[in-house]
């Protein structure tokens, strides 16, 4: 399960491969009075099963 403080999930593209392993993205929008990293950005890529840098 995905937790996102001060945020939401805009917008997601999910699939799990043959051995259980997600790939995809999620992409984050914050709440009112906070904003995103921009060395990070807006969006989490999961590759094999390995996600990227949480923004």
């Amino acid at each position: 399960m995905l937790s996102i403080a001060n945020g939401y999930s805009s917008n997601a593209s999910i699939s799990y491969t043959s051995n259980n392993l997600a790939t995809g993205w999620i992409q984050f929008a914050c709440m009112p009075g906070y904003a995103l990293d921009p060395m990070v950005g807006n969006l989490y890529i999961c590759n094999n099963g390995a996600w990227s840098t949480k923004p």
